[in-house]
């Protein structure tokens, strides 16, 4: 409860438009989440640099081994030891990442904006060629749409044949008119339809 009293009684420390943190502290942060060995990564890609680790010693009896481990990014160099590979690789790279923040800092690149074509508000192309490889069920739903109508309807009217050579004949219902058509299989008798339409 004192303590309460005493911090209301400080003064409020003012904050930035950054929460009160400037960019470097804003980075700080984030990396706070990350290993010393991404952190040494991220900082060697940013600046084209080559990152090597290597083991350059052990030592010690099976059950206490020692190691010791070289990180080279750049002309950077640094060695950790430690009683596991990987303690010693985390050392040598907080050890070079001390000497990586020390260099002086990119200069930002604004990334150009990208540009996007806006789409037109049919869908509907009004060009004689247009069309010509599509599938005509596609294209005659696409008119459909456009007109803001609804679908064709495709009904299996009959059917003949032997098998593999059937005949179907399908009826496309449209809100303005009907037709009909018969081809030798269920899609191509569909194609036939929208085509005719």
């Amino acid at each position: 409860m004192k303590a309460l009293q005493a911090l209301q009684n400080e003064p409020i420390p003012e904050k930035s438009a950054q929460n009160g943190e400037s960019g470097k502290e804003m980075d700080d942060d984030k990396d706070a989440n990350k290993s010393e060995i991404s952190l040494v990564f991220e900082i060697a890609l940013k600046r084209n640099m080559p990152v090597s680790f290597e083991v350059i010693k052990e030592s010690g009896p099976p059950h206490m081994k020692s190691f010791v481990t070289r990180v080279s990014v750049g002309e950077f160099s640094a060695e950790g030891e430690g009683n596991s590979k990987k303690l010693s690789k985390k050392r040598a790279a907080t050890t070079v990442l001390q000497e990586l923040k020390k260099l002086p800092p990119l200069p930002v690149v604004e990334k150009p904006k990208l540009f996007f074509k806006k789409r037109p508000k049919t869908i509907v192309k009004a060009g004689p060629e247009y069309g010509q490889g599509m599938n005509p069920i596609s294209r005659l739903a696409q008119i459909q749409q456009a007109k803001k109508e609804k679908e064709p309807d495709y009904v299996l009217l009959s059917e003949r044949g032997m098998p593999r050579r059937r005949e179907f004949v399908m009826q496309a219902r449209l809100p303005a008119w009907l037709k009909h058509s018969s081809v030798k299989a269920m899609l191509d008798r569909q194609e036939e339809v929208s085509k005719e339409l």
